[in-house]
């Protein structure tokens, strides 16, 4: 699926540029401003390879990353995760996100469960309590994977007994749990500025740092889960 959102990618890119080729050149014969075709197409060429050069970078990586949410900020932490070197399996139930995601550079995958099965970190950028607990608990959720020894990441906004009850849970079946609520909004989200409050263990802590940093300037341990 990748492979094929990123040709596809590619070649809307080509239209869409060729589109602004004809009309420049248009423009030009009409005598409203000079055309330099040289210029624009070299700079086609290396908009292109740029692209594609990314794409190759990303399929040489080996870790993969799971994000359960691909929405305002669950799309910014796909884009900055990616970037980052990562790939990364997106469970996602809209549409529309779902494209958005795979546009950039995300593959799906139908469940929670499959997602944790894909990856050994997973991040849950859902909206509450309800929807964290559907995602964990509920039918193909989390907690079904098969998956050993891998870290959960809420970045969702929770009550912390909700969060220390889940973080026991997890524990259970032998898995570390964070609860990282993420501040700044939008803006920072794009630009990968978040700040990080990280309750939970240290040692799972330093496990997620480096793709937390993709996205996080700032990261801060406040303590347990739900501090």
């Amino acid at each position: 699926v990748g492979e094929r959102c990123y040709l596809n990618h590619d070649e809307l890119l080509l239209r869409y540029c060729g589109t602004l080729l004809l009309s420049h050149k248009y423009r030009s014969g009409l005598g409203v401003q000079p055309f330099h075709f040289d210029r624009a197409f070299s700079f086609l060429c290396t908009v292109i390879a740029g692209n594609t050069m990314r794409h190759e970078d990303r399929m040489m990586t080996t870790a993969t990353i799971g994000l359960i949410g691909a929405g305002r900020m669950g799309l910014a932490q796909i884009k900055h995760l990616i970037r980052g070197g990562y790939q990364v399996a997106v469970c996602e139930r809209d549409e529309t996100n779902q494209t958005k995601a795979m546009a950039l550079g995300a593959y799906l995958v139908d469940t929670p469960e499959a997602c944790f099965d894909a990856a050994e970190i997973v991040y849950v950028a859902v909206g509450f309590d309800p929807e964290v607990e559907a995602v964990c608990r509920g039918p193909h959720g989390l907690m079904s994977s098969a998956r050993q020894g891998g870290v959960v990441v809420v970045n969702s906004t929770c009550d912390p007994e909700f969060m220390q009850e889940m973080a026991a849970a997890f524990e259970t079946k032998g898995h570390g749990f964070l609860d990282v609520p993420i501040a700044r909004g939008g803006w920072a989200a794009d630009n990968g500025t978040l700040l990080a409050m990280v309750g939970g263990d240290q040692a799972a802590l330093e496990r997620v740092r480096p793709s937390l940093s993709t996205f996080c300037s700032d990261i801060e341990w406040m303590g347990g889960v739900g501090t």
